[in-house]
């Protein structure tokens, strides 16, 4: 199961609010039109943005951005690329710090959202109250893992292996996070 979104660009959305979940639904059913791809050039710059954003947390499945060491990562996600729309697919498991993410990253980048899985309706940027929005899953995954890191140190590698079954894509990712942060600085 996973959690869906669409983020869409405002300058090609109909301008009346209620018109927009059906121009969504006629982009995705005209694909001679709107091919979706893994490539998000094809996607508007504003889209690009928020792209960027939401792939410091949840990097590509596949695409020019993709990680191939991140693969098993929950955090990877899905996207599929048309020129006014990104669909995402994310973990069932992320969807809580997928969607807030989501939302805020939206409002920084000033493209709207639906949440196919839930909502009944669009958010426009102006929709979005960011002081309502709690990121914290997001920001903390990292942090966790970092303290998770000095909590290990000492252990018996029985100990340790005991302490970490059920966690290996989890760890994985932020050990592949880490390193690139490392390498950028």
């Amino acid at each position: 199961m996973s959690y869906d979104l669409i983020v869409f660009d405002v300058d090609a959305a109909p301008e009346n609010k209620n018109h927009v979940i059906p121009w969504l639904c006629a982009l995705d059913e005209n694909d001679d039109d709107h091919n979706h791809s893994a490539d998000p050039t094809i996607s508007s710059p504003a889209l690009q943005k928020w792209l960027t954003a939401m792939a410091q947390i949840f990097p590509p499945l596949d695409g020019p951005l993709a990680n191939d060491d991140l693969s098993d990562s929950p955090y990877c996600t899905d996207y599929s690329f048309s020129p006014d729309t990104i669909s995402a697919s994310f973990a069932w498991s992320k969807a809580t710090t997928a969607c807030q993410l989501a939302i805020l990253t939206a409002k920084a980048c000033n493209v709207g959202i639906f949440d196919i899985s839930g909502a009944d309706h669009a958010l426009f940027p102006d929709d979005i109250d960011k002081d309502n929005i709690d990121i914290t899953g997001a920001i903390n995954a990292h942090e966790a893992f970092r303290n998770a890191l000095d909590q290990i140190k000492g252990l018996t590698r029985k100990e340790l292996s005991e302490a970490l079954k059920g966690h290996a894509s989890d760890i994985k990712f932020h050990i592949v996070k880490m390193k690139d942060q490392i390498g950028n600085k």
